[in-house]
């Protein structure tokens, strides 16, 4: 029943919407990865090495009339393989349970995933400061760039497989803004209640001259939860704290700085502790799985830094370190933009350390990642 009013809720704003002539916006994105994975203890059978294919096509309408925005976005997710497809690399387009089951599997097979999705649909209303959200859109928490201590809902980690890409959530939230504070309720249901639940937070945040304060509490998968984040600018650096802590899961803190040197070098620091993580690595197996965990071990480190050879060029070097067994995943990435519609992307990630760390290459496969993505 409530997936019913929930979605009968955006289609009446929908129709609103049109029976007024609202104004529609519309950009198209076509995107293309080829991959290569080499693990043997990854792939089974005889084969080393696995050719993948990923591919997203989708157009976004945006419907606008005075305080009132309604966004429509149909997605075609597809992945090709030359060997059978695991759990882990079908996740790079299959999307999780959400409450509004809005895809369509086109084709499914031992070595290929396809589906057409609903990946946006969204009423939005400002007024005043005030700003009402219904319907399927990103989730975004929490201030640091990539540990994810509050954002469990769209920020991936360089160990997922394929391209990074997120998927939105679906959620009605409340924003009022007055002055230098900010009050924000978010309600985010699933369909599946048994796995996991909705998360029904109220963040409390305060923006100050080189500061800012946040604080977040309520009911987080069938967990409490209550968290306090902070970003201070200090001669240039900007440091971060976040920190959240599950009724059911323990405390999680994080730690950031990052700083832009000169207009072309920059570097950015994090790390990441997990009350719930193991402390030895001889524990990994026996952890109890949770969605509140992204990881493993109690503590990591993440270190990157980033070079602006021109003004079309991006290139970053980073490693994400398991500061328990010191397995390592080395990041290197280049960026070509071409304006805002077009961008070419190479990315290679290098697992190291010993064969039982969980970053090593026993778990974590080599990848060789190629990207073009066209906007228009």
């Amino acid at each position: 029943m409530t997936r019913k009013i929930f979605i009968l809720t955006i289609f009446l704003n929908l129709g609103t919407a049109f029976a007024a002539g609202p104004h529609v916006d519309r950009v198209s994105e076509i995107a293309l990865y080829p991959s290569a994975l080499a693990n043997p203890s990854y792939i089974s059978g005889s084969n080393s090495e696995q050719s993948n294919l990923y591919f997203f096509a989708n157009t976004r309408f945006t419907l606008s009339l005075g305080d009132s925005t309604f966004e429509i976005q149909p997605e075609l997710r597809a992945l090709q393989s030359d060997e059978p497809l695991g759990p882990e690399m079908r996740a790079g387009v299959r999307a999780p349970a959400r409450l509004m089951d809005l895809h369509k599997k086109l084709d499914s097979g031992r070595k290929n995933e396809s589906t057409l999705d609903l990946e946006r649909l969204n009423f939005l209303y400002r007024v005043s400061g005030t700003q009402l959200s219904v319907g399927r859109k990103p989730v975004s928490l929490g201030v640091l760039s990539v540990f994810p201590v509050w954002n469990k809902f769209s920020r991936p980690l360089m160990t997922d497989y394929g391209p990074l890409r997120t998927f939105n959530q679906d959620q009605v939230s409340m924003r009022v803004q007055r002055g230098e504070w900010l009050i924000e309720a978010m309600d985010i249901e699933e369909r599946d209640a048994r796995a996991a639940g909705a998360t029904r937070v109220a963040q409390l945040s305060w923006f100050g001259d080189g500061l800012e304060l946040h604080a977040i509490g309520g009911e987080w998968w069938q967990s409490g939860a209550f968290g306090l984040a902070l970003v201070k600018d200090a001669g240039g650096t900007s440091l971060k704290l976040e920190e959240i802590s599950f009724s059911g899961d323990g405390a999680q803190i994080g730690l950031g700085a990052e700083r832009a040197f000169t207009e072309k070098l920059s570097a950015l620091t994090e790390f990441l502790y997990l009350e719930s993580g193991a402390s030895y690595k001889r524990d990994y197996f026996f952890l109890t799985p949770s969605r509140f965990r992204p990881l493993s071990a109690r503590a990591y480190a993440f270190g990157r830094v980033e070079y602006k050879p021109g003004p079309l060029w991006i290139v970053q070097a980073g490693d994400l370190v398991n500061l328990v067994d010191s397995s390592q995943l080395l990041n290197l990435k280049a960026i070509y933009s071409a304006g805002n519609d077009f961008e070419l992307t190479g990315e290679f990630r290098l697992p190291a350390g010993g064969d039982d760390g969980e970053l090593s290459r026993h778990f974590v496969p080599t990848q060789v990642l190629f990207g073009a993505r066209y906007d228009f």
